[in-house]
């Protein structure tokens, strides 16, 4: 398709009726109201990857819930709604006698329409398998879940070996995305994942949405109650401190505001320089290649007074 018709056109009278497909309606109608595919009530547990609620097995639950999914078997397939009212369970394949498993849970648009080799029109949650060569790529049509990492011998699923890796979805159109590591980053905080990229929008009234992670790639640092530190900061090698956040999505004036880690809850505060601290309320340390800073839908007002 290129130019789609307007939705929706009615013929005059004695003129043949205009016809309006499905994809018609996905790629002009649904793609329009969700500028991003994702969970829509992340918050409210919709689609979260658990244990076997029955008791702890080679399985896991998929928990009811509606999400949206960009098809992308082929051009202008449009954005779906997908609706679970009822608990799924999925199967996860033996532990390895060595190492660990990484395996992708997603939801996954099955659709003969846009992709031959599907036998149904449906979607589905489904289990990426991990085979002896690491976690395999995000198939067409679907959205990522969760990452299930199985250590050797494990003898059942449980939530500590589940990685949420569910993303809230946008309704509405955004004003301004882009990158948001501008600058530098402090060497100790290198670590990041293409899965989830640094990134910011911002909306007509001035509303800055961040999303994507840090990892504590430095030493193991222990770190005292209700300190404030910098995720940019001095570099380790010496220099000016680097603001992360462009012109762009920075605030006017201090904007504090609820994230998460692997520790727990931490204090974000963002600056009108463009750099980023946080503190926790409660003593903890930063382990390296294990504690993660997570920004995934951290929101602030940007252009209201300072």
């Amino acid at each position: 398709m290129a130019l789609l018709k307007p939705l929706y056109m009615a013929a005059a009278e004695g003129d043949p009726p205009i016809p309006y497909t499905a994809q018609m309606d996905r790629a002009g109608l649904l793609s329009s109201v969700f500028s991003r595919e994702g969970v829509l009530n992340k918050d409210g547990g919709q689609l979260r990857v658990t244990q076997r609620g029955l008791g702890a097995a080679m399985s896991v639950d998929v928990a009811a819930g509606w999400c949206a999914i960009a098809g992308d078997d082929i051009s202008d397939q449009g954005t779906y709604v997908c609706v679970s009212t009822t608990t799924q369970s999925l199967d996860i394949p033996a532990p390895p006698a060595s190492g660990s498993r990484q395996h992708r849970v997603v939801a996954q648009v099955r659709d003969k329409l846009s992709n031959g080799s599907w036998e149904v029109y449906d979607w589905t949650p489904v289990l990426v398998a991990d085979t002896g060569t690491g976690l395999r790529p995000e198939p067409p049509s679907a959205i990522t879940l969760a990452i299930v990492t199985v250590p050797a011998n494990a003898l059942a699923i449980t939530n500590a070996m589940i990685g949420d890796e569910r993303k809230r979805s946008s309704v509405g159109t955004p004003w301004q995305t882009g990158s948001w590591l501008a600058a530098g980053v402090h060497e100790n905080y290198g670590g990041r994942d293409p899965s989830r990229p640094l990134s910011w929008v911002r909306t007509p009234d001035g509303w800055v949405f961040l999303s994507g992670w840090f990892r504590r790639s430095g030493p193991t640092n222990s770190l005292v109650a209700n300190t404030v530190y910098y995720l940019d900061g001095q570099p380790a090698s010496g220099g000016s401190p680097q603001p992360v956040l462009p012109p762009d999505a920075r605030p006017t004036g201090i904007r504090d505001f609820i994230g998460l880690t692997s520790n727990g809850f931490v204090h974000y505060a963002v600056w009108p320089s463009g750099r980023i601290s946080f503190r926790f309320n409660y003593n903890t340390q930063l382990v390296q290649n294990q504690t993660w800073f997570s920004f995934d839908n951290c929101s602030f007002r940007a252009n209201s007074f300072g």
